[in-house]
């Protein structure tokens, strides 16, 4: 299993998975049970194989540093260790950990491959791997094979659209879309073989692609569905595992279960939220008596147990609120609000219908929650008793290993680590810009002036700018004010199109501005002048409304220790320096970044922030950054 990302979990949307013949991705690796070793130097070899891909590859450098990371990876996986790595953007992890993966020897008892699962962070990431690494990996094994899984509102509901054909479903524009876009969206559904939204047309906005898809909420299930044979969703699942064999990625914790109850006292009433209460501590019981390091199954012992009260705890919460729905009328088939969205009309120039009460909408998405975990409680009990069950995640702060690891549930002394350093020099490559000047981002009149800042720095760069938002609503009010200004750039907004479509005109289009929230943090790859800087509007604070972060936050106060500190402050530095590694991927690299948070020049836990990222030049003055990019156009 290879996790590869600044925080990749099975619990979270974003992480998608990667099953392969032949190996893969990320920072977490496991290698051969029986420790087997070979005559031959596995190191050795994973360096000169990675010479030969990296001599293939256009412009391709050979860098110390990911040899390093090859050879570690090849010396874990021939002794059958488990090996943590810690990589700053830009050494070329993909390959680094590819190419001694797909040379190893994993062969079974029976001399069948064993699969290995790439887990990434971002589906841009995940893009970036099937569409340039994997392929560059079959000149070592011509046999090496991989197929990606994405969540289900990636791929075309043939249901969701048989509905709207047939009148029986509206198509609910929540914005004027294009006519001819919609036209095409629907000439690709009739001829796609996957569905896979990565491979439609052009042009296919986020509204657009809604009414053709559908969540895991959303639906039924194959089994209840008239096109479960022929669903895309489904049949991308069966591609992956029989390409990898079995693929289970289902994330059942007490954290999700103690939302649920809280959620659920307000909307369902206390008796039934109790009783989810005390299932998520009877499930965090048997957790705790798991063996570390081994694997386990679902259908025995105290763990089958407290997932059977789950499942009868959930259930009964969930047939109070349809109770109370059917009372008051307000919630329909599938546990979705009547009128949730719903607009008069359809096509392109529907309008919107009146809205609901807020105590419908509570009770829908607490409906829909439990739906989900009763879906995967369900898929844990039916599953085969002779598969594994594993919970994985990864990422943590640079420098210490520790905390990753025992969050892992890793004995410590049984596990390798291995940090690799970058390979450029980013004092000399690149500033590193935060305007102490601007009022704190919590204050209102914080976004007038970073929007004028950003509009001084767009100028100062030519376009050439990756803009990354912490929240939709300021990349919007963001990308319409640029508009209204008459930016003289190409202003390339998420949702617009396909993120891989808008990232390939982001790097053709020199003039041009990107700007995307939190998937496009990582798994963004746009070398030269194509990207000359990196703006950060805020920092990267979880939200406080994620449920396993609330768990998490929940057991370090139980202890006495700092949820800030804990949780918050770690995954803000790994995500900060993800989107900060988008600017220098290459020796002939230049550029800045700048955070327009004053609070990681003037806050106390500004070091943690700060050690994590790139060690670039920093400045206060926008001067700085002016006089520093004239000069390196004028040189280009």
């Amino acid at each position: 299993m290879w996790c590869d990302g600044a925080m990749a979990s099975r619990s979270d949307p974003a992480c998608d998975a990667h099953p392969t013949g032949s190996p893969h991705d990320g920072a977490f690796a496991g290698a051969r049970p029986d420790g087997a070793s070979t005559a031959h130097d596995p190191a050795a070899d994973a360096v000169a194989a990675l010479a030969r891909v990296v001599a293939g590859v256009s412009g391709g450098v050979r860098r110390r540093e990911q040899e390093r990371l090859a050879a570690a990876v090849a010396s874990a996986v021939d002794a059958g260790e488990t090996l943590v790595v810690e990589a700053p953007t830009g050494v070329g992890k993909s390959l680094g950990y590819l190419v001694p993966t797909v040379l190893a020897d994993r062969g079974d008892a029976d001399g069948a491959q064993r699969p290995v699962v790439v887990a990434t962070a971002t589906k841009a990431l995940q893009q970036q791997l099937v569409e340039t690494d994997l392929p560059r990996l079959t000149a070592l094994d011509h046999q090496l094979t991989w197929a990606t899984v994405k969540g289900r509102a990636n791929y075309l509901c043939r249901a969701r659209l048989d509905a709207i054909d047939r009148g029986e479903e509206q198509a609910l524009f929540t914005e004027r879309v294009d006519p001819a876009a919609w036209d095409r969206l629907r000439a690709w559904a009739e001829q796609t073989t996957d569905g896979d939204r990565a491979h439609a047309p052009a042009g296919v906005t986020d509204a657009l692609w809604a009414q053709v898809s559908v969540s895991a909420n959303e639906c039924p299930g194959a089994r209840r569905c008239p096109f479960g044979d022929v669903c895309h969703a489904e049949h991308a699942k069966a591609r992956a595992v029989e390409t990898a064999g079995s693929v289970f990625g289902c994330a059942v914790g007490p954290g999700r279960l103690r939302w649920l109850a809280r959620r659920g006292r307000p909307t369902a009433g206390e008796e039934p939220a109790g009783r989810v209460a005390e299932a998520a501590e009877e499930l965090a019981g048997a957790l705790a008596q798991l063996p570390v390091g081994e694997r386990v199954t679902p259908a025995q012992g105290p763990l089958a147990a407290a997932l059977a009260t789950a499942e009868s705890a959930v259930s009964g919460l969930r047939q109070m609120l349809r109770g109370l729905a059917d009372d008051a009328d307000g919630l329909g088939g599938g546990g979705q609000p009547a009128g949730d969205g719903a607009r008069e009309g359809s096509g392109p120039d529907a309008q919107p219908a009146s809205s609901f009460d807020g105590e419908t909408t509570q009770r829908a998405i607490v409906d829909g929650a439990a739906r989900t975990l009763l879906a995967e409680l369900a898929e844990l009990r039916e599953h085969d008793p002779d598969e594994a069950v594993a919970w994985v995640e990864a990422g943590d702060v640079g420098g210490d290993l520790s905390p990753t690891i025992a969050r892992w549930g890793l004995p410590p002394d049984a596990v390798a680590t291995e940090q690799i350093a970058s390979p450029f020099d980013h004092a000399r490559q690149g500033r590193l810009f935060v305007p102490k000047h601007l009022p704190d981002p919590r204050r209102p009149e914080w976004e007038d002036g970073a929007r004028e800042l950003t509009w001084r720095l767009l100028a100062a760069a030519g376009g050439r700018s990756l803009v990354l938002f912490t929240s939709w609503r300021r990349l919007h009010a963001t990308a319409d004010w640029l508009a209204q200004h008459h930016a003289p750039w190409t202003l390339l907004r998420q949702g617009e199109t396909a993120p891989h479509q808008l990232i390939a005109r982001f790097r053709d289009e020199e003039a041009s501005v990107l700007l995307a929230t939190m998937s496009f943090w990582e798994g963004v790859d746009a070398p030269g002048d194509a990207c000359l800087q990196v703006i950060i509007d805020k920092l990267p604070f979880p939200r406080r409304d994620d449920p396993l972060l609330a768990a998490r936050r929940e057991r370090a106060e139980a202890s006495e220790r700092s949820a800030f500190s804990e949780v918050d402050l770690p995954l803000a530095a790994v995500r900060l320096a993800q989107g900060a590694g988008r600017l220098i991927r290459s020796a002939d690299d230049a550029g800045v970044v700048a955070v327009l948070d004053p609070r990681l020049a003037t806050a106390d836990y500004r070091s943690v922030l700060l050690d994590s990222m790139p060690p670039l030049t920093r400045t206060v003055r926008v001067a700085d950054v002016e006089a520093f990019l004239a000069t390196h156009l004028a040189g280009a």
